[in-house]
């Protein structure tokens, strides 16, 4: 019984998250809905009665043919009706579980567009945030369907009960207690059913990932170059072999448990049938009631499973009440529109921990980059310069200290400085689209501004369909970029914003060519105007066009000035770049 209040208890939440899910919809279309469901939940019963009417006049030789040709008038247009509402109710079915579909996305997406970046970092609420992505818009719509199953399956029922009961007051109870034991057994059949299959699914889960080893592209050079390939294939037949023995286990226990619920079922319609020949024969009832009662048994009983199915199948909701209200406060950014004066950046007293995490990524950083300077900021892996860079953003959020812009808060006027900051991060986006949309992605910029941009851009100069030039193999006639020209790609895609006043650039040269780079080198001017440089990179030959230079080193400020200064002083900067050069010389 533990189990069972249990299952209720998320019954209950389920439902709940589902009424607070469904608010977003107009109540008009749920109620237009509902009321088709109980159209064909009545209609069911009522046409199981018409057809027990003609067999019961059928049989009597008195009858007159003005009332059987009347009942049978009667009974066409009521099965047409019936097959007429459950066609609209199929076809507005489709029409809401799309408007459901777009609304609960919407608002996934809204939330998703406002939550605080740098909680992606902390697993728990990744999870959460994974688990309404990929499952709440199916399971909504899937329990959705389930409460309205479950809806007409009791009206069927209790329209079943209600006529039987017209033959006989004591029925509707006897076959009401015969079933209990038989809806028991299928309850818990249905609770170690999904026990099992999430037991299975498990398994094929990983024999879907490992088979998806062999088959990606990407694979495919370590494969052969490792000649994995026999050691590979082999642990996917001993999965397969693993998962086979759990489901001939399951298969098994399925037959076992499929006989004792046919047994219940099929001994409750004897029982029944056998009861009806001895009252027929005493010409207690007729021949139309017999039908009757068998065929209302039958619903009875379907609509017993359907409910015990449903029951089940709600208890299993995975997003329930907690996880949507959790989702749905989880912390935003501030959304105050301030038109900032100023684009001094400044870092007072900044540290950052990562969610989950006790050790300071960045520890005591002060910094002042002022409007119109370019700054490079370098170190080795894991110094906490993409950190940096992330708090420059606004993405993340000092765990003590503030990032300030001009004299605000960054934190509080996070939607006008992102209209004017712009970056290419290091694992920029490769968007399998067109190259308009890759590299535009659909700003509201000026046709004139685009025409200017892609006249001194010669990347871009190479593709001069560029809104129908796709990339990617996901597309028929996509094309295939090397690293260097997605590079390029990436940069005219930071570049392009018009009204940026910072530009940030996360190893802008990475994927170049040394000419391509030199070219980058040239046109530095060019390219940083009048706008502040923020620039990180491992390649220090870029670091000499800079106003200054920030070396950092275990989440720490170590050194900051110019070239010249840096390497007058011979600290850690002179030694990355002299070891650097030489290789160069």
């Amino acid at each position: 019984m533990k189990g069972i209040r249990i299952n209720m208890k998320k019954i209950k939440n389920n439902l709940l998250s589902l009424r607070i899910i469904l608010k977003e919809l107009e109540y008009k279309h749920v109620f237009a809905w509902i009321t088709l469901i109980f159209f064909v939940a009545i209609l069911t019963p009522c046409i199981t009665w018409l057809y027990k009417l003609l067999i019961d006049y059928f049989s009597h030789e008195n009858t007159s043919p003005v009332n059987i040709i009347l009942l049978v008038v009667i009974y066409v247009i009521a099965q047409f009706l019936q097959e007429s509402i459950e066609n609209l109710q199929s076809n507005f079915a489709v029409k809401l579980n799309y408007r459901l579909n777009n609304r609960i996305n919407y608002v996934i997406n809204k939330k998703l567009s406002v939550i605080r970046a740098e909680l992606y970092e902390d697993k728990a609420v990744f999870d959460l945030i994974s688990r309404v992505r990929e499952n709440i818009t199916f399971e909504t719509i899937n329990t959705f369907g389930n409460v309205l199953a479950l809806f007409m399956m009791i009206i069927t029922t209790i329209s079943y009960i209600g006529i039987i009961s017209t033959i006989n007051c004591y029925l509707p109870i006897i076959i009401t207690c015969s079933l209990v034991p038989y809806c028991i057994l299928f309850f818990f059949q249905q609770r170690k059913k999904y026990e099992q299959n999430v037991e299975l699914s498990n398994k094929r889960r990983y024999v879907n990932y490992l088979n998806s080893v062999l088959t990606e592209r990407e694979n495919a050079k370590d494969i052969r170059t490792f000649e994995s390939l026999d050691y590979i294939k082999g642990k996917v037949q001993k999965e397969r072999e693993k998962v086979y023995i759990v489901e001939k286990r399951l298969a098994i226990k399925q037959l076992r448990e499929n006989i004792l619920v046919n047994i219940f079922q099929y001994g409750i319609i004897g029982t029944t049938l056998f009861w009806g020949y001895c009252k027929y024969r005493d010409g207690n009832i007729t021949l139309g009631d017999i039908m009757l009662i068998i065929t209302a048994l039958q619903g009875i009983i379907s609509s017993f499973s359907s409910i015990a199915d449903n029951f089940m199948s709600m208890s299993d909701f995975s997003f329930n009440l907690k996880d949507w209200k959790t989702f749905i406060d989880l912390e935003e950014e501030p959304l105050i529109n301030i038109d900032l004066k100023s684009f001094d950046l400044q870092l007072e007293n900044v540290s950052f921990v990562y969610p989950g995490s006790e050790k300071k990524v960045l520890n005591n950083i002060n910094l002042h980059i002022k409007e119109g300077e370019k700054v490079a900021i370098v170190g080795e892996n894991g110094s906490g310069k993409t950190t940096l860079l992330y708090l420059l953003l606004g993405i993340y959020e000092p765990t003590t200290g503030v990032v300030k812009i001009g004299k605000e808060n960054l934190q509080n006027v996070l939607r006008d400085y992102r209209k004017k900051v712009s970056c290419l991060f290091q694992d920029y986006i490769k968007y399998q689209m067109s190259i308009e949309d890759n590299v535009f992605l659909n700003r509201q910029i000026s046709k004139k501004y685009i025409n200017k941009f892609v006249e001194k851009n010669d990347f871009i100069k190479n593709f001069p369909e560029m809104e129908k030039t796709m990339l990617g193999k996901i597309n028929d006639l996509g094309i295939e970029l090397s690293g260097g020209q997605w590079q390029k790609l990436a940069i005219s895609r930071a570049l392009v914003k018009p009204e940026t006043k910072i530009l940030i650039m996360d190893e802008p040269v990475a994927s170049l060519d040394p000419k391509s780079e030199n070219d980058l080198y040239e046109n530095f001017d060019d390219i940083c105007q009048k706008k502040s440089l923020i620039l990180i990179s491992h390649r220090l030959g870029v670091t000499r066009l800079c106003d200054k230079i920030i070396v950092m080193k275990e989440g720490r400020i170590i050194e900051q000035g110019s070239h010249n200064q840096l390497m007058a002083v011979k600290g850690e900067y002179y030694k990355m770049f002299t070891a650097q050069q030489q290789f160069y010389k």
